[in-house]
């Protein structure tokens, strides 16, 4: 009878280990502000430190945007994955010897590398590892959120300025042409 108690315990912890079980992952929520992380250096996994584990496991009913910005000392970038497979990197940083701990202003500033990832709707299980860091380790921060802060423009808004631009430029080809002809 033992050993059965053995085969079963084995088969629970193998199907675990299989089954991608969150218990050992933080979880992140639309619109629940953002979140600490901590990394140790060059190549390192981030590490939500809060939650547990070293992954991010949630799942969207509709689109939402995964957003990671550096924070306090500047020259960290990351590369994000879902379920393994790279979202992207974080972009540029501008080189400064700013010291900037709250994630909006971080985000907003231009000043720290950040990451825009539009995610849809199902299960994702989001993992990252620091891709530059000048000081061996640190804390960054990461949300979901249904929109992007300080405002990146939806297609349709794209639309409309660029059909308004159109129109300005006729009209000023008209009143151009209008001016060439009583002149």
């Amino acid at each position: 009878m033992k050993s059965w108690n053995r085969i079963a315990f084995f088969l629970i912890v193998t199907a675990t280990a299989f089954n991608g079980s969150s218990a050992n992952a933080a979880t992140l929520i639309v619109n629940q502000g953002w979140k600490i992380f901590n990394f140790n250096g060059l190549g390192s996994s981030i590490i939500p430190t809060s939650g547990g584990g070293n992954s991010y496991e949630f799942t969207l009913s509709s689109n939402a945007y995964l957003l990671v910005t550096d924070g306090y000392d500047t020259g960290d970038q990351f590369e994000l994955f879902n379920f393994g497979s790279s979202l992207g990197r974080t972009g540029n940083f501008t080189s400064s010897s700013s010291n900037i701990s709250d994630p909006n202003s971080a985000f907003t500033s231009g000043l720290y590398s950040k990451g825009i990832f539009l995610l849809g709707a199902g299960s994702h299980s989001i993992t990252g590892k620091a891709i530059s860091s000048p000081y061996g380790g640190g804390l960054a921060f990461i949300a979901l959120s249904s929109s992007v802060p300080g405002g990146i423009p939806e297609p349709a808004t794209w639309a409309m300025m660029i059909g308004g631009l159109g129109a300005v430029g006729v009209a000023l080809r008209r009143r151009q042409k209008a001016i060439v002809r009583f002149a």
